[in-house]
């Protein structure tokens, strides 16, 4: 099982993910980090503390939207991943 938790600091958006990301949640995934990143400004920052698990299909969510965000000088920034 996967959660979300979004919020804002300092005008920087925060998502924290815990549980795992494959094949079967990856979309949802990519529907609410598009959908949190909105129109904003600057970076979107994902805290991958309680990560899991990331399958190939979730690590493509990620890419999609870091190639979306890019045009308008956004990005994606994970921390604290685990090996």
């Amino acid at each position: 099982m996967m959660e979300f938790s979004l919020y804002e600091i300092e005008g920087r958006r925060v998502a924290i993910i815990s549980g795992r990301i494959d094949s079967t949640n990856a979309p949802q995934v990519e529907e609410h980090i598009r959908s949190f990143a909105g129109d904003g400004e600057g970076a979107v920052i994902l805290d991958c503390s309680g990560l899991e698990y990331i399958s190939s299909a979730g690590l493509r969510a990620l890419l999609v939207i870091e190639k979306e965000l890019k045009p308008q000088n956004r990005h994606i920034i994970l921390c604290s991943l685990r090996p």
